[in-house]
């Protein structure tokens, strides 16, 4: 049988809601303990980390364009016509 070296204590603490949301994730698996469970998902979990300055961009660039079709839209209703002169 292998035996771990485990000397290192490291805690944390937690709100009651993020204890909950931990506790109902922890039941979803097969896993009783809840020191087991925060310790696999600490070594083997995964952590998204979104790049969204090109999404933010985007946003950006399509409220330009939005604002461009009220605008057009606003003259037409207006108008009558989408045509005028500069």
């Amino acid at each position: 049988m292998q035996t771990l070296n485990r000397n290192v204590a490291m805690t944390f603490r937690v709100s009651e809601q993020e204890r909950e949301m931990i506790r109902r994730r922890q039941a979803q698996t097969n896993i009783r303990s809840l020191r087991a469970y925060l310790l696999k998902q600490a070594v083997d979990g995964r952590v998204i980390n979104l790049e969204l300055a090109s999404v933010n961009e985007c946003a950006k660039l399509l409220r330009n364009v939005s604002s461009n079709i009220n605008q057009i839209a606003k003259r037409v209703n207006e108008t009558g016509n989408a045509h005028w002169s500069a």
